[in-house]
């Protein structure tokens, strides 16, 4: 009880910076994550890879008895992304991937499509504990990109507004459902003791840049520890560069 009033202090903390614009400067969910234009994906030659992962796509869902395929069709792009961050280690720098999808219609619940969908991926927290390794999906759907276990379909876990002048995005996670994307989590720390947050709430931005050849970010995310009851701010800047574009 005593972790869990701490981590609302400390959100609450958070999103007083954030407001005060020494954060992110993005607003609370209310009208900014509701009925936005999507960001227009940049045109750029397929990924050679295209069609295997949509075989492999398809095979996921199917094995996974979901029916239809709730990618299919859907043009995405994806970034080659580096993430510099600080925990209570010291600083850390790791490579990842930004797969960034046009909206999923199937969300499974009542927070409303999304603007677009993203999935970041850096590291397996949950199987090999590393500084600042992070898994965040805004939607199910998009853990098939990595073949995870099986879990219900199409589920929307964020806010996610647009701001197509600025090629911008603002993605809230929904602490309402939070519990069940349990594949979105982080670490602070390596090794046999590290503990696996769960990503509850924060915010997190992104900021297509050159006609979306490249982007820019940042995130401050607030996670429950899973290992040891806990609850720890994840901070980290990012920038990227299109690796390609596809459908799924």
């Amino acid at each position: 009880m005593k972790a869990r009033h701490s981590g609302r202090i400390l959100l609450h903390a958070v999103r007083l910076l954030l407001v005060a614009g020494l954060g992110l400067g993005l607003t609370a969910r209310a009208q900014t994550f509701l009925d936005t234009p999507s960001l227009e994906l940049p045109q750029f030659s397929p990924l050679p890879e295209e069609p295997i992962l949509r075989q492999e796509l398809e095979r996921y869902f199917a094995a996974c008895g979901i029916r239809p395929n709730p990618l299919s069709g859907r043009r995405f792009a994806v970034y080659d992304v580096v993430l510099a961050g600080q925990t209570s280690s010291g600083p850390f720098q790791r490579a990842g991937l930004l797969f960034l999808v046009n909206p999923i219609s199937l969300v499974g619940t009542t927070n409303g499509i999304n603007a677009n969908d993203l999935f970041l991926i850096s590291g397996a927290p949950s199987v090999v504990p590393e500084p600042g390794a992070i898994r965040f999906a805004t939607n199910s759907a998009l853990y098939g990109l990595v073949q995870g276990r099986c879990t219900q379909a199409a589920l929307d876990f964020a806010f996610v507004a647009a701001n197509p002048a600025l090629g911008q995005l603002s993605i809230q996670p929904d602490f309402n459902i939070a519990a069940a994307a349990f594949l979105n989590n982080f670490n602070l720390l390596g090794g046999l003791l590290a503990n696996v947050f769960l990503i509850q709430d924060g915010l997190m931005q992104v900021n297509l840049q050159n006609g979306g050849l490249s982007l820019a970010g940042q995130i401050q995310f607030i996670g429950t520890g899973f290992i040891f009851p806990s609850s720890q701010l994840y901070q980290a800047n990012f920038v990227g560069q299109l690796r390609g574009t596809g459908t799924f």
